[in-house]
């Protein structure tokens, strides 16, 4: 009988780092999505304004 060492509970770390890097891609674009959304119902910030047109000249 041989002994298995290796452990396969714990990931393989390429594996843990490519979900770590993933997870911290879906953060940041979660967070930058909230930031966005805050800006967009502040109306004392310009990004609120974004989207509106343009007063016509008078």
């Amino acid at each position: 009988m041989t002994s298995d060492t290796s452990d396969h509970d714990e990931p393989d770390p390429s594996e843990w780092e490519a979900e770590q890097n993933e997870m911290a891609i879906r953060l940041s674009a979660a967070d930058l999505w909230d930031d966005y959304c805050i800006r967009r119902l502040d109306p004392c910030d310009p990004a609120y304004w974004d989207d509106e047109p343009d007063r016509p000249a008078d």
